[in-house]
């Protein structure tokens, strides 16, 4: 991969400036590198800077607020009586299965770490 990218030299600085700019947004040089030779995004983007706005903008997430997540948090926990009978005897795993539910419910938008968080509190407090 890095053959292709210094066997140009116009390539190799735009790949540079392109890993400089990325460093702001915490983008790895390979991510950078692979969408250069991959999906060739580098040459619908004279610019680097137009490059990592739209590698910002293929790996942000965008993830439900917080009363989404709870809201759907208090439906599953609801809806699943059996799951919560098994983790309140110690079956600890059924918390992936229960956190499965929640991002169904939420689309795939929560953030994993607020809804576990969420439903361990939701769970423990029963």
């Amino acid at each position: 991969m890095l053959k292709i990218l210094i066997s140009n030299p116009g390539r190799s600085s735009y790949f540079e400036e392109a890993v400089s700019l990325g460093q702001n947004w915490n983008l790895s040089a390979k991510l950078i590198a692979d969408l250069m030779i991959n999906k060739k995004l580098d040459l619908q983007h004279p610019e680097p800077a137009g490059l990592i706005k739209k590698v910002v903008e293929i790996i942000k997430v965008e993830y439900s607020d917080g009363s989404d997540v709870e809201t759907a948090v208090n439906e599953v926990v609801a809806e699943e009586s059996k799951a919560v009978k098994d983790y309140n005897n110690g079956k600890g795993e059924v918390v992936g299965f229960l956190m499965g539910m929640v991002q169904k419910k939420l689309k795939g938008k929560g953030n994993p770490s607020m809804v576990r968080e969420k439903l361990l509190n939701k769970l423990n407090e029963r």
